[in-house]
């Protein structure tokens, strides 16, 4: 015999939270300064950044660049895909961690838009390969995370720029503690590792080490700002890296780094 009874449905007593309010503090507050970003106005154009098309570089804690890019679509897709978390070569090749970047910078090159497609090409290829040698030079490390080198161009005097810091002040010590992003650098480091491997013959054009985020100077300046907030004891050992040359916090200077051939334990 049937049931008369009615359904029970199991209706919640409360509405359920809005979406945008599921993550994090941090990242809504990275989201929210992303947007901030991608709404200020291009005083050349008078359009939108989010809008604009041209060349954006990347920072992390340290006021590093990491990253030189370009986009043709506009940057709201282009930067926000790299930062939201949608799949690019970048990402899916774990070459840059969203995570490390802590600013940006964009050249709108909007007076390109309307060029023949061959000479809009060749104008943000110089926009793009002058941002990523002045990159370089201004690195104390003197190398980026690109991947792939942007195509050789004539270089030009880089334009009007936009900078913009994406990290919550009140988070911010938190996020670039050393702990932290040391924790992060490893991660990313075995992922590329993996990467490399499936590949069987590297990164396109770029042995492992040389420009992931955990680059060699990269690493052992991360560990010497660690070793400065607390125990040199405790946290050499952060150094003694299985495969790789040992590191002394001590003979780290302005940026640079000595190798040695003995683990920091067999030193007197």
């Amino acid at each position: 015999m049937g049931s008369r009874g009615i359904a029970s449905y199991n209706e919640p007593d409360h509405q359920p939270p809005a979406r945008n309010s599921l993550p994090t503090r941090f990242v809504r507050g990275f989201r929210q300064l992303l947007s901030e970003a991608l709404n200020a106005v291009d005083e050349d154009s008078g359009k939108r950044l989010g809008n604009c098309i041209g060349v954006y570089a990347f920072y992390d804690y340290d006021g590093e660049p990491i990253y030189v890019g370009q986009t043709k679509e506009d940057f709201a897709t282009r930067v926000g895909r790299h930062l939201r978390g949608q799949r690019t070569d970048t990402l899916a090749y774990r070459i840059l961690d969203p995570f490390e970047v802590a600013e940006v910078e964009l050249w709108p090159a909007e007076h390109t838009r309307q060029l023949p497609s061959k000479e809009k090409t060749t104008a943000i290829d110089q926009l793009e390969y002058s941002a990523y040698l002045t990159a370089i030079e201004e690195s104390k490390y003197r190398a980026i995370l690109n991947e792939k080198i942007p195509p050789r161009s004539r270089r030009i005097e880089l334009p009007r720029s936009y900078h913009f810091s994406l990290i919550p002040s009140e988070l911010r010590e938190d996020r670039e503690h050393p702990d932290v992003r040391i924790a992060r650098r490893a991660e990313t480091l075995g992922r590329v590792a993996a990467v490399a491997h499936e590949r069987g013959g590297g990164l396109r054009g770029t042995p492992t080490g040389d420009r992931d985020s955990s680059h060699p100077a990269r690493r052992p300046s991360c560990c010497s700002a660690r070793v400065r907030r607390g125990s040199v004891e405790t946290d050499r050992r952060c150094y003694q890296h299985p495969g790789s040359c040992w590191q002394s916090a001590e003979r780290i200077n302005g940026g640079t780094y000595v190798r040695s051939r003995q683990p920091i334990s067999d030193r007197r």
